[in-house]
């Protein structure tokens, strides 16, 4: 066999080869939307191309006479860029702040790299600049933007928990007040009506009008009773958030006939007392949505802590809506933007699972 075809081909260029590839770099050269510019070993400038004019504003005649150093004003950092390419042979994206015939300010992503002979001998460096002057302007404003809106959003995050904390100061003023005033004054009024009822004794037509107002009186107290413990909670403010929760679904159940099954696995110790409240508002206005909205006959609530977080879902087997159909400015809507907020109050997050005729799932983690 031919010695030549067992050593392989000849995989080194000929003339025609080394060639068509001048002629390639030249396109690439020429075409690049980059600046490229070429160096000799001194770091003085062989060639520009026409991005690299426009980038600079030195025409390729003008660039020779310019020194490369001068281009890039922050010494400091070129001289790190140097170092760098001096080591490793290459360099990606380094930014620099690049001057330009006109004494404009621009700044640039360099990519670098050396330029040797088959022996590693220095001929010189090829760079590639990329203006990101603008990008970064673009880049710096949308951060300010973004700073702009969570210094908004916290600043609505302090009114939602001052508006929530008046909330709560009203609550027990008002539940304070039909306790103590108005609860006292039915009292009152349901014991002179058995004082009238004991001295009209013969009379029929008055038994029966006091017994209608006394029907009347009892079921205003309850009804005051009801309202007072919605708006303050005793046995939370007492004993704590499992004791609330299960006193406030025996209450659902016994006034709504809807049936709540209960899970709860929380320490409520370990929870803040603030923490403990919203949760109990978020259970409270859930239940007041099934009960308004839902037509639903069975809730499941699920209360317990994984991953440094506590999570509550409130599911019930009502009609569900159309998430994308919710009117925020509806009863319902304003529920349900009441749960969410107060979730994203404490830390936390709030999703809702729904779709007509198959019920609601919500959840929420909060972090404790």
């Amino acid at each position: 066999m031919d010695a030549s075809h067992e050593q392989g081909p000849d995989v080194r260029l000929n003339p025609e080869s080394r060639l068509n590839g001048q002629k390639n770099f030249t396109l690439l050269f020429e075409q690049s939307r980059d600046a490229v510019v070429l160096l000799d070993a001194e770091a003085r400038f062989v060639d520009i191309n026409p991005a690299a004019e426009k980038l600079l504003g030195y025409t390729r005649q003008e660039v020779h006479a310019v020194d490369y150093h001068s281009l890039f004003p922050e010494q400091t950092k070129l001289t790190e860029f140097n170092r760098i390419l001096v080591r490793d042979g290459t360099i990606d994206r380094f930014e620099l702040t690049a001057v330009d015939k006109q004494g404009v300010m621009k700044e640039c992503e360099v990519s670098a790299a050396k330029i040797e002979d088959e022996s590693g001998r220095l001929l010189g460096y090829q760079a590639i600049i990329r203006d990101v002057t603008r990008e970064n302007r673009m880049k710096s404003e949308l951060a300010l933007a973004e700073n702009k809106l969570k210094e908004r959003n916290r600043t609505l995050m302090k009114l939602s928990a001052a508006i929530l904390t008046a909330q709560e100061r009203e609550r027990k003023k008002i539940s304070r007040e039909l306790h103590d005033d108005i609860g006292q004054a039915m009292t009152a009024i349901d014991l002179s009506l058995q004082v009238l009822r004991q001295r009209h004794a013969g009379d029929k037509d008055i038994q029966s009008n006091v017994e209608y107002c006394q029907q009347i009186a009892h079921h205003a107290a309850r009804k005051i009773q009801d309202f007072s413990r919605e708006l303050r909670s005793h046995i939370l403010e007492d004993h704590g958030l499992i004791p609330a929760l299960q006193s406030q679904a025996q209450e659902f159940q016994r006034r709504t006939g809807v049936k709540v099954e209960l899970d709860l696995r929380v320490d409520s110790a370990l929870l803040e007392e603030a923490l403990q409240l919203n949760l109990y508002r978020i259970v409270q206005e859930a239940l007041n949505n099934v009960a308004r909205h839902a037509s639903a006959d069975r809730v499941r609530i699920r209360l317990f802590s994984q991953h440094g977080q506590v999570k509550l879902e409130i599911e019930d087997n009502g009609r569900g809506f159309d998430l994308r159909k919710l009117d925020r400015t509806h009863p319902a809507g304003l529920g349900i933007m009441g749960m969410e907020e107060r979730a994203i109050l404490f830390g936390g997050h709030f999703h809702i699972d729904t779709v007509p005729g198959a019920g609601t799932r919500l959840q929420i983690h909060i972090p404790f």
